[in-house]
């Protein structure tokens, strides 16, 4: 099935916001991560300036590789590296990031993937992406020196964001870098805790130059996308005004280039000229006759009502215009469902007091499986959500799925694990287990008391 799409299209604007000589915009809550640089180490990335740092206390799975030396010409640092996770089918490889910003739950969640060879078997992986228990896409690489970039915004209730890989038998996942950004929960009010918006395309018009931060105080990517062939570009001078509703906050410096169809005839001159046009997709009217104002930001929310395999949008002047169609920038999203909820689901949610106590214990289940793993140094499949989605559940563990409710953990088999030490206290957090088996392996000490408070447990 295709996934349904939004597009904004940016309207007329102009003049650039000038950031040399002002404060840098504030990155708390920011974190950039190199994926595959040696532990402890960090530098400042000479475009943006903000600090990029290893991967090392954000996940503890993997193996850090170098591209091949054939790949590492004219590139940024950041894709240098890598790390890479080997494992069996249906293994899941997860970093976790903390997203715990005052005042916001929306984020921009951005990885990027270049191959480079770094394992010399010059074979293109495919494998799937996840935020927490949610699909993201799937990522296939097709080319071993271009750098694939998977973008998207989501709204994350709770105070950390899973981003997993898994592989589905189609080679290696690996992952160059890994970036987290706050943005206001005003923004991109398409994005809401049942739906995350991917992005598909993002095109800045007339420009030359990746606008990112600290033109962009949200670190979005705006990319140059023109063709001197079709289309004349167009360079504006004023005050830009934002939109006025603070939907998008684009900012000046993308406003300031636009472009136009390139035809001699549309450069005549009148004493009083009006530019007006229509917007459509696949022959569908979606705005018509539509009069940009000067020096403000305009834009068509575009939703379409059906599926289609390709979409062809099309900006053409309207009968009563004396001025040809001018666009200044796009951004193509397809969306995607962040509905399934993890064991770790958010206790603060308006729900039942009953339920809200289901909530709470599941939070508590989540968090006592990962300082188990911790105490034990648990090696095996143990990333991610423990119970979601079910077909990566972990490894010796048994959950059940009421219905419109969170997962619960019904059993743990942690047998011949070589476990040692004394038996932690965390598995009493577990309120629905039934069966905990930690036979054979040299555990010490007594069966904590808060045990015998599991009344489901039947087997121990």
């Amino acid at each position: 099935m295709v996934a349904r799409w939004w597009l904004l299209l940016l309207g007329l604007a102009a003049d650039v916001l000038q950031v040399g000589g002002q404060r840098a915009p504030d990155t708390t809550g920011f974190i950039s991560i190199d994926c595959g640089l040696s532990e402890q180490s960090s530098y400042v990335d000479d475009l943006t300036k903000l600090l990029l740092s290893s991967d090392a206390g954000f996940t503890d799975a993997g193996t850090n590789y170098d591209v091949s030396a054939r790949y590492t010409n004219l590139l940024y640092r950041r894709f240098l590296t890598v790390r890479s996770f080997p494992s069996s089918v249906d293994g899941r490889s997860c970093y976790t990031l903390p997203s715990a910003v005052p005042g916001t739950s929306k984020y921009m969640v951005r990885a990027a993937f270049k191959y480079g060879d770094y394992d010399g078997l010059n074979k293109l992986p495919i494998f799937d992406l996840y935020l927490g228990v949610n699909l993201w896409r799937t990522v296939n690489i097709t080319d071993a020196g271009l750098v694939q970039i998977a973008e998207a915004i989501v709204v994350i209730p709770e105070d950390r964001v899973q981003v997993c890989m898994v592989n589905i038998g189609s080679g290696t996942p690996f992952i160059s870098t890994l970036d987290l950004r706050p943005l206001k929960n005003s923004l991109y009010p398409q994005a809401n805790a049942t739906q995350g918006l991917s992005m598909i395309f993002t095109g800045n018009f007339g420009a030359s130059d990746v606008i990112r931060y600290p033109n962009d105080p949200y670190d979005r990517l705006w990319v140059p996308w023109w063709s001197v062939v079709l289309w004349s570009g167009v360079f504006g001078h004023g005050n830009f005004q934002g939109d006025q509703d603070g939907k998008f906050e684009v900012p000046a410096v993308v406003m300031k280039t636009a472009i136009t169809p390139f035809n001699p005839s549309d450069n005549i001159s009148c004493s009083s000229q009006a530019r007006r046009f229509n917007v459509g997709y696949n022959n569908h009217l979606s705005m018509s006759n539509y009069e940009p104002s000067y020096l403000k930001l305009g834009y068509n929310n575009i939703e379409p009502v059906q599926f289609f395999n390709q979409y062809n949008v099309t900006i053409s002047r309207a009968p009563n215009s004396t001025l040809p169609p001018i666009i200044n920038a796009c951004e193509f999203f397809s969306t995607m469902s962040t509905a399934n909820v993890g064991t770790n689901a958010h206790d603060d949610l308006p729900f039942s007091p009953v339920l809200l106590l289901l909530l709470q214990t599941q939070c508590l289940s989540a968090s006592a499986m990962i300082a188990i793993k911790a105490k034990y140094q648990v090696k095996k499949n143990w990333e991610g959500d423990p119970c979601s989605p079910k077909t990566l559940v972990w490894h010796g563990l048994n959950c059940s799925y009421p219905i419109s409710l969170p997962p619960r953990i019904t059993s743990v088999n942690m047998s011949f694990g070589g476990l040692g030490g004394d038996i932690s206290s965390y598995f009493a957090k577990l309120k629905a287990i039934q069966y905990l088996d930690l036979s054979h392996n040299e555990l010490t000490g007594f069966i904590p008391n808060e045990l015998s408070q599991l009344h489901s447990l039947v087997v121990l």
